[in-house]
């Protein structure tokens, strides 16, 4: 049904259409763009093909030893299992607004960032939550205090930096599954929120009951990017920072063993990323242990 109208969508919508997902009912909806974007006009035909592109690579990564891989319907039915506190950013939902590539604007919608599904939804008054797509003629969300960049064809990314510095520092915060563990197909219905090892778990039961039961434990992980000019995001590394600040590899390089930088690690990453953007053209920037 999704792919169905995916197809005829670029026939019904034109570009006088903003093109949201449904998330209570799995259905495309098209709404007027008066009443949401205000004017913010894209190709249909050039949606991502799937709803959730960040989410099923997650499952796919953790199903890579299953038999059965993850669809969408998967997605969606083990979104519903994950406790709210767990998978959204924000504890309530916040105020924000949509800007477009155009210099267009939304009015100001209800917004919450969904760590599993790693999409931006939209909180309707009437009670409908509906799904950002990938729409590659939004360029940024403020949501709340906070600033999302969107990517066109990746998502959306934290601005953890001044927007007018050449090179953006920015992250993304996911609920990752860490682990499936299959269980017998007499396995009871309803399982502690908590396994022995005290990570957060759901109990999940396929559709088909010939399907054993899985126990799927999840992780909330932080990763760290760079986006320059040509805004394609870079996961931090000291590759990643030589790319983004050409000509002082030698000293990017010197700075990373003398502070023992880890780029997992956000002070760490922004200590480093302040000290790439005090580099000056000629490269002479002072290098020194920075103390803690």
């Amino acid at each position: 049904m999704i792919r169905e109208l995916l197809a005829v969508l670029p026939l019904i919508a034109s570009n006088s259409h903003w093109v949201v997902a449904s998330f209570n009912s799995i259905e495309m909806r098209v709404l007027s763009i008066v009443t949401i974007l205000s004017a913010i006009a894209f190709d249909v035909s050039a949606q991502t093909p799937s709803y959730f592109p960040g989410a099923l690579g997650i499952l796919n990564d953790a199903a890579k030893n299953r038999s059965n891989q993850p669809d969408e319907d998967y997605v969606i039915r083990l979104e519903r299992m994950i406790d709210r506190e767990k998978k959204y950013l924000y504890y309530e939902n916040v105020d924000g607004q949509v800007f477009a590539r155009n210099q267009a604007k939304s009015e100001t919608l209800k917004l919450n960032y969904n760590l599993f599904l790693q999409s931006m939804l939209i909180f309707e008054e009437d009670g409908d939550t509906l799904i950002m797509e990938q729409n590659p003629s939004i360029e940024f969300i403020v949501a709340g205090k906070d600033l999302f960049f969107h990517h066109p064809t990746d998502g959306f990314y934290l601005m953890k930096t001044d927007i007018n510095e050449k090179v953006w520092l920015m992250s993304r915060k996911l609920l990752a599954i860490a682990d499936v563990e299959v269980l017998s197909q007499n396995a009871p219905r309803s399982g502690a929120p908590l396994s022995k090892d005290r990570r957060y778990n759901v109990m999940y039961y396929h559709r088909e009951s010939r399907r054993l039961p899985e126990r799927i434990f999840f992780e909330t992980v932080e990763r760290f990017y760079l986006i320059g000019a040509d805004k394609h995001p870079l996961v931090v590394s000291k590759r990643a920072f030589n790319r983004s600040f050409p000509g002082h590899k030698s000293q990017i390089d010197h700075f990373v063993r003398a502070n023992a930088i880890s780029f997992t690690n956000e002070a760490d990453v922004r200590k480093l990323y302040q000290f790439c953007l005090q580099l000056d053209g000629s490269g002479s920037a002072k290098i020194a242990r920075v103390d803690q």
